[in-house]
């Protein structure tokens, strides 16, 4: 904590605060790498699928229109290509489960 002349920085307490909200918000996302291992059909060490959640953001965002939503084969497929690039190794079909 800093303190200048004995008055303490409020602006420090907050910058915090807003770092640690942000922070609470990815959760769902680092979640995503937890649970993977609790799928039978998943060997997922070659995912990153808080990097996957992100692009299907992207995808999204970007497919979004003011007439349509985001067309969610679209979206999938989109994104089941960039899982393949996680693993290449590894079946398409998995890619596609693995982006869903």
């Amino acid at each position: 904590m800093n303190d200048l002349g004995g008055e303490r920085n409020v602006w420090a307490d907050e910058g915090l605060a807003r770092r640690l909200k942000a922070l609470a918000c990815t959760a769902p996302l680092h979640d995503l790498d937890i649970r993977k291992a609790k799928l039978p059909w998943l060997d997922g060490s070659q995912y990153q699928m808080a990097e996957v959640a992100l692009q299907i953001i992207d995808h999204v965002a970007i497919a979004m229109d003011f007439d349509i939503g985001a067309n969610h084969e679209q979206v999938l497929l989109r994104a089941g290509g960039f899982v393949g690039w996680q693993a290449p190794d590894r079946p398409a079909d998995e890619h596609t489960r693995v982006a869903g």
